[in-house]
């Protein structure tokens, strides 16, 4: 009897002691599953996207709400050959009065501060933006290939609510491209005025890039006789009254003293004196026989400092002249 009980207490013994090591090796599979199971959620959580911080223009008065506006090529109409589309960026604008124009749909009216990414091999060209009634002149600038792109703050302008275009326009007459553009954005911004266009990523210009060209199609024309002559080159002609006169209207990247040369042309037993006026500096020149009108010159008139931004030259009869003044093809402004 002894010995049956002894047998029944070892049973039991062995049932415990198997119960006690399945329950501990069912606990650590639990433990082990519970741990890769919070390992999985953790490595498949959902985490927020890496989104880059944009600078925005220092407002002043309540905070500005209204989102940055990005401008893409591909949505563009664009008018004026031979611009086109090419390598997602707007190229071959090469001819003045050709033009990029968006249709926008700001939130709400209001001034927006205008960069544009853009690429140039050529020594740069002026160009205007237009939204309504609002205007903004600045120019482009070479960045030393059409692979290398810059992106300048060329200031500010107001755009209307709810809807209105935007157009880019080159307004040079002249050798060379306007750009490649690869972007234009429109920064919201609560100043007051536009500021002088600065360069956000660039490179110097040397004394050769940073040469100021007028040419005559950008010349505004004052007078009832003077106007625009000739076939593909055009030049101020039939100068023929001493109340006419020109000027030019243009952005000055780099300050300095700049050397005036004028590209005209004129017959013998013609011509007079006339002045050149730079900012409020004048010129006092006078007209010499290139042996016709149709024979042009290059004729240094002098030199003048000019501040960066905007300026203006002008070119004024001084007095009475014989028969005509001259032709001028072009003003070329070239840093000292």
């Amino acid at each position: 009897m002894r010995g049956m009980f002894i047998v029944a207490g070892t049973v039991i013994a062995l049932f415990a002691f198997f119960g006690t090591v399945i329950g501990l090796g069912m606990y650590r599979v639990r433990s082990a599953q519970r741990d890769a199971d919070r390992q999985w959620a953790q490595a498949h959580e959902e985490k927020p996207a890496l989104t880059a911080t944009i600078p925005q223009p220092v407002a002043t008065g309540k905070s500005d709400t209204r989102p940055i506006i990005r401008l893409v090529p591909e949505a563009a109409r664009l008018d004026g050959a031979p611009i086109c589309l090419t390598n997602g960026a707007i190229a071959y604008w090469n001819t003045s009065g050709a033009s990029a124009q968006w249709q926008l749909d700001p939130p709400a009216s209001g001034k927006y501060r205008v960069e544009l990414t853009y690429s140039c091999a050529d020594r740069g060209r002026p160009l205007l933006l237009r939204s309504g009634d609002a205007r903004l002149s600045s120019s482009t600038r070479p960045t030393a290939s059409w692979e290398r792109y810059i992106t300048a703050d060329l200031g500010v302008i107001a755009l209307s609510h709810p809807s209105t275009t935007l157009t880019i326009q080159s307004t040079n007459e002249g050798d060379g491209a306007l750009m490649n553009l690869q972007l234009l954005r429109l920064l919201p911004t609560t100043a007051e005025s536009s500021a002088p266009p600065a360069v956000v990523a660039s490179i110097p210009a040397t004394p050769q890039e940073a040469r100021i060209i007028l040419a005559a199609t950008d010349a505004q024309l004052h007078g009832s006789r003077i106007h625009l002559d000739g076939g593909e080159e055009k030049h101020i002609g039939s100068w023929t009254a001493a109340d006419d006169w020109v000027q030019w209207s243009f952005n000055v990247q780099r300050a300095g003293r700049y050397r005036i040369d004028l590209t005209l042309a004129s017959a013998d037993a013609t011509g007079g004196e006339f002045d050149v006026v730079v900012q409020r500096q004048t010129l006092s020149c006078r007209t010499k026989s290139t042996g016709d009108f149709d024979r042009y010159q290059c004729v240094t008139v002098g030199t003048a400092g000019l501040p960066t931004g905007q300026a203006t030259v002008s070119i004024k009869p001084h007095g009475p002249f014989k028969v005509a003044l001259m032709n001028v093809m072009k003003v070329e402004l070239t840093p000292e």
